[in-house]
């Protein structure tokens, strides 16, 4: 899930190979999720944010966001959150 979700971050999809990055997952805070980059790669680990979030039993989201400053908060919303 981390890996497609940085894969589409980055727009090339699968021009660039799995094998080249990897993730280390956090024990406990789910936003320390770390990505790690062979040396072909040309990319930076302090340019990206990484988030995995189980929404339900059934669901697990992964997002990549490319850092431009401070990083970024990301709240799940439980649907009786929404205004409509």
């Amino acid at each position: 899930t981390l890996k497609e979700a940085y894969l589409k971050a980055r727009g090339l999809g699968l021009a660039i190979p799995l094998t080249d990055f990897s993730f280390e997952l956090p024990v406990r805070a789910v936003d320390d999720v770390e990505i790690r980059f062979s040396p072909s790669l040309d990319d930076d680990t302090e340019r990206w944010q990484f988030s995995l979030r189980r929404i339900g039993q059934d669901h697990l989201v992964a997002t990549a966001i490319e850092r431009h400053g401070e990083p970024i908060r990301i709240t799940l919303l439980e649907e009786t959150d929404l205004l409509y």
